[in-house]
């Protein structure tokens, strides 16, 4: 380690800081993620080794190359020193000299799994950065990591996929989440973090029995560094297979599919789309255009069974989206009863709902303990089309109900799929408000 540290202090002179020569030895793994005409990014930072040391280098290189970078934290308040480690890793980055936001997510209660926190978790980083006007987001999982994330999703069956693990560069909520320590392990980032002397914490959650994630990264410390690599070539040979999938999906589906700006399609010639032989990885794909990029995938064995339900123009709900032929088209949209009801906690507020739109809602005074929910979960609006009954609305306790197409209150509404979806040809959209399904 020492011999190390006196390589890296001889690349720069006495005046210049450790971390710049870091950043230039590392510099491969993130310089192709950079864009010179970007001027802003962001990294989620949550006090641990990984992320210190991905903030610490890409200060330095960003510095460089004269762009800003934006170290953000996300306080859960799950646990009692975690207002602590925010306010730890505030201060480091005010001495580093690195723009640094805390951002509270205190909606969840004491107890809650690893998932959902998560979850809350990249709400509150992409709501920050759409709120903002930065388009990428930095983030600090490493090999060992995608290991672990491969050895949950095989016991979730979560099929092709899931089994491929973390991409190194992918959209979320419009959002891109750029992932460069993927290539390096746990123990070459500690090397780092000790070069550096960073005061890094560390989250005793992560190694609690309680949570399936930690019994998997208990289990994979007795792996051999030749296991360790075979592991992850089949998660790599899985995240190729998996690409290559959605190209020649979406070269196929762009064909049949009309979407609308408020979240739902069309699927022309259905059928012949379902029998074609990538039908079941096409399914996968309009669904999660349609249900939005969540951070699990759709389990494997469930849309085989979807699909052959589909096969036989049966109408079908999956992963919180209704799927429903209309002669011989598929309409696909959210499934309004699985949405759930948001409070509005002030009259001006931003938010990510459903995780497929960003609202940016001003609501009028006069409203009592007013909320954001789908329309059709006012009974006024049962018999509206069902791709209308799964939009935003604002309602309140004295049974006014506010559409999303009311310009005044939603000053902004937009569904983040429709930018998100990945194809080669552009795909079609639908300027109408809506269009009728036909007999409900």
């Amino acid at each position: 380690m020492i011999f190390l540290k006196k390589i890296f202090t001889v690349l720069v002179d006495h005046e210049s800081p450790l971390s710049h020569a870091l950043a230039l030895f590392y510099e491969p793994l993130w310089a192709a993620m950079i864009n010179k005409d970007v001027t802003h990014y962001a990294v989620a930072t949550s006090g641990g080794p990984d992320s210190l040391v991905l903030t610490v280098l890409l200060d330095a290189y960003l510095k460089k190359h004269h762009q800003k970078l934006t170290a953000l934290t996300v306080d859960h308040g799950l646990r009692p020193e975690s207002s602590y480690e925010a306010q730890h890793v505030a201060t480091f980055c005010a001495q580093q000299g690195i723009p640094h936001v805390t951002l509270k997510a205190t909606d969840l209660p004491v107890g809650t799994m690893h998932a959902k926190a998560r979850k809350q978790r990249y709400r509150a980083l992409s709501l920050w950065c759409h709120q903002q006007g930065v388009k990428h987001l930095f983030l600090g999982h490493h090999r060992d990591d995608q290991l672990e994330t491969f050895g949950f999703r095989v016991l979730r069956r979560s099929g092709v996929h899931g089994w491929g693990g973390m991409k190194a560069h992918t959209l979320l909520w419009g959002l891109h989440l750029l992932r460069p320590l993927l290539s390096l392990t746990k123990k070459e980032i500690m090397h780092a973090a000790h070069l550096l002397d960073l005061p890094f914490v560390r989250d005793p959650s992560n190694t609690h029995p309680r949570f399936t994630r930690a019994r998997i990264r208990q289990s994979l410390q007795g792996l051999s560094s030749d296991q360790r690599a075979l592991w992850s070539h089949i998660a790599h040979t899985y995240r190729q297979r998996g690409e290559q999938e959605d190209h020649a999906s979406a070269q196929v589906l762009t064909r049949h599919l009309i979407h609308w700006q408020q979240g739902y399609a069309r699927v022309s010639a259905a059928r012949p789309l379902l029998t074609h032989p990538q039908g079941v990885p096409i399914l996968r794909m309009l669904l999660t255009h349609i249900r939005g990029h969540t951070p699990h995938p759709l389990t494997t064995d469930r849309l085989r069974h979807v699909h052959a339900q589909l096969l036989l123009k049966k109408n079908v709900t999956y992963g919180g989206c209704l799927m429903q032929w209309c002669q011989e088209e598929l309409w696909v949209m959210r499934e309004w009863r699985r949405i759930a009801s948001v409070p509005l906690k002030q009259p001006f507020m931003h938010m990510l709902w459903d995780d497929r739109f960003y609202l940016h809602i001003h609501a009028p005074p006069h409203l009592l303990k007013p909320w954001i929910a789908p329309l059709g979960s006012h009974e006024r609006y049962r018999r509206a089309p069902l791709m209308m009954q799964s939009w935003p609305s604002l309602m309140d306790e004295a049974g006014e109900v506010i559409p999303c197409w009311n310009n005044d209150v939603f000053v902004a509404c937009r569904w983040m799929q429709a930018e998100c979806f990945p194809q080669t040809p552009k795909l079609r959209s639908h300027d109408g408000q809506w269009a009728h399904l036909g007999d409900r």
